[in-house]
């Protein structure tokens, strides 16, 4: 085997790490290639997370319907004044 070809197996394993690392998830693999090759770390797009999932709070809820009798109690109101002036 010549020095050409060898270089460009090398170059070819190079890209396939690279576009390897590149995909999210893969950490395992960079820690791995880190260890045998004895280098720096290799930086790995992290993974995209999910979005938590919005729960309402027990002081939210409360202050929400809070919030809704005092509308409730306002147009009550309102609904008797206009009665009375009619």
């Amino acid at each position: 085997m010549d020095l050409r070809a060898v270089s460009r197996q090398l170059r070819h394993a190079a890209d396939v790490l690279d576009d390897l690392l590149e995909r999210p998830g893969t950490p395992a693999v960079a820690k791995k290639i880190e260890k045998t090759m004895d280098r720096q770390a290799i930086p790995v797009k992290p993974a995209k997370k999910r979005k938590k999932h919005w729960t309402q709070t027990k002081a939210g809820r409360a202050k929400m319907a809070e919030v809704q009798r005092q509308s409730w109690l306002a147009r009550k109101q309102h609904v008797a004044r206009k009665k009375a002036h009619a």
